[in-house]
């Protein structure tokens, strides 16, 4: 494995982690209606951190 490897995981696993710290906080919010705001905004930092960890998970050989 080559130091770029390394940090490509590394990235993955941060954006791992940042996964499942959004979707915990959505979590949280569950018993809110949809549209609230609060809540809107948190689906919204899932799909972001869904998005990051794809896009980290492509770097990996």
């Amino acid at each position: 494995m080559v130091a770029e490897d390394d940090q490509a995981w590394d990235e993955w696993s941060a954006a791992h982690q940042k996964l499942g710290k959004t979707r915990a906080a959505l979590r949280e919010l569950r018993d809110l209606p949809l549209e609230n705001p609060k809540r809107m905004k948190a689906a919204a930092a899932v799909k972001l951190a869904e998005a990051e960890l794809a896009s980290a998970a492509a770097k990996i050989d």
